[in-house]
């Protein structure tokens, strides 16, 4: 193993097993995703006061409609993501394998190679 692996696999396991690391994550995604319900909220009020008034040009807004998937995926990883923090912190199981891989098994997962 060269330099740059033992340094890539050090990260690795910092990060794995690290619960303020998964919480500031969380956090960071949940507050990305207040800014993006606050700014649907604002093109909501638009559409339905063009919607009121009966002008057609409603229309305008409803590319940026597309946020509600971008919050959903937000939120989801957030929640994910402070899911892992508890998950991390209550178990007893190693978070590192001992082939150097994340164990699967305590998030519930049977462990899955992605190159295969």
């Amino acid at each position: 193993m060269n330099y740059l692996e033992e340094n890539a696999l050090d990260l690795f396991k910092f990060r794995a097993g690290n619960v303020r690391l998964w919480e500031k994550q969380s956090l960071s995604l949940k507050a990305a995703a207040d800014i993006i319900y606050s700014n649907l909220m604002d093109i909501d009020k638009k559409i339905n006061e063009h919607l009121e008034k009966g002008t057609d040009s409603a229309y305008l807004y409803y590319p940026t409609a597309g946020l509600n998937q971008v919050w959903m995926v937000s939120i989801g990883y957030s929640i994910e993501c402070l899911l892992k923090a508890i998950i991390i912190t209550i178990t007893t199981e190693p978070i590192i394998t001992s082939n150097n891989k994340l164990n699967m098994n305590i998030f519930g997962k049977k462990p899955h190679d992605l190159h295969s």
